[in-house]
């Protein structure tokens, strides 16, 4: 089980979980009419380093005493990962609402299964939360990121919070995104022919 806390923040964090995140899907334009397509997320954590949101808030707090300073430590947006529901994702309905179908035949009660409760899987992070918590049980797929603009997250970020990872947990979340994310992708080799 991991640590996480309720308590609130002047400031968002690596760690951070909230609610009801949007994600604009697309955007199209056709005869002077915008069609906007979104995805409400139910739950991310954010995966942005904690220093660099830091500076960040740092950084805007003093801009206005010091309006001269630069933006350099500035973030544009932060990164996130949606947390799916456990029994959705056993069931391959964890993007249903998408319409798509992913994979449901994970042998929960084997070896796959039992690798993706021990976060064995670099593609997966299980996370079992305090029942103290409005969340259940959740995997997140780090093949399943995505960016949230800064400013609007520190708009509903008050509102929207739900808790936070403890450093040690969020660490080791970081550490398995990074690791994921640097994966060699190797390309299939045919045999030769004769």
């Amino acid at each position: 089980m991991i640590k996480a806390k309720t308590g609130k923040s002047i400031r968002i964090r690596q760690g951070d979980i909230y609610k009801s995140i949007e994600y604009i899907e697309y955007i199209k334009e056709k005869k002077g009419v915008l069609e906007i397509s979104k995805i409400i997320y139910p739950y991310v954590i954010v995966l942005t380093q904690d220093c660099d949101l830091k500076q960040d808030f740092v950084n805007r707090k003093e801009k206005k005493v010091k309006p001269e300073k630069t933006q350099d430590k500035y973030l544009i947006s932060v990164l996130v990962a949606p947390l799916f529901n456990v029994e959705h994702f056993k069931k391959g309905e964890h993007f249903s609402e998408l319409e798509l179908h992913m994979r449901d035949n994970i042998p929960w009660d084997r070896t796959e299964g039992d690798k993706i409760r021990k976060n064995e899987l670099p593609r997966y992070h299980y996370l079992k939360f305090p029942s103290e918590l409005e969340i259940v049980d959740s995997i997140i797929d780090f093949k399943h990121f995505f960016s949230v603009n800064i400013e609007s997250l520190n708009k509903i970020r008050r509102k929207n919070f739900v808790c936070y990872i403890s450093e040690l947990f969020r660490e080791e979340i970081s550490d398995r995104f990074a690791f994921y994310l640097a994966r060699i992708g190797l390309p299939e080799l045919k045999p030769k022919e004769d």
